[in-house]
């Protein structure tokens, strides 16, 4: 935790642009495990302390804290993660700028947004944290990890 807000606060003190490439290029060194968090179960996804916490990263999560540390930045941007599937497989981006940046696509910034016909599901960062927010304020970290857990078996 204290690692990831030392970051956030470093990107504080780079550009834009600079804060856009240090991100993805940390995210691409989180140990990505087997597939954990499914594109169709949103409601299951960590927030960003979560997220953090439960120091499991596979794409969608690698995404997820894309996002969040960008959202966390004093950096003002438009941030959205959208979820695609195209003929051979499934990729989970988040778009910067409406898409002058797409994260998590390669360990590279790549500056071409996806076709629009490919994305699934779209989500602003508001929206998974505003969730994240009111869950846990109903109830504890554990007890949502154990719910999460019991879902997936």
């Amino acid at each position: 935790m204290l690692h990831w807000q030392a970051f956030r606060r470093h990107l504080d003190t780079l550009s834009f642009e600079q804060c856009v490439h240090e991100t993805n290029k940390l995210w691409w060194q989180a140990p990505i495990s087997n597939q954990y968090y499914c594109q169709t179960l949103s409601e299951q996804w960590p927030g960003p302390w979560q997220l953090i916490i439960d120091n499991v990263y596979d794409d969608i999560a690698r995404a997820l804290g894309m996002l969040y540390t960008v959202y966390y930045t004093q950096h003002s941007c438009k941030l959205e993660l959208v979820c695609g599937k195209n003929e051979s497989s499934e990729y989970n981006l988040v778009l910067v700028d409406d898409g002058k940046y797409a994260l998590n696509w390669d360990t590279s910034v790549s500056v071409n947004t996806p076709n629009q016909e490919y994305i699934t599901r779209r989500f602003a960062p508001q929206e998974l944290i505003k969730r994240e927010e009111y869950e846990s304020s109903n109830t504890s970290n554990k007890t949502r990890r154990q719910k999460r857990t019991n879902r997936i078996r």
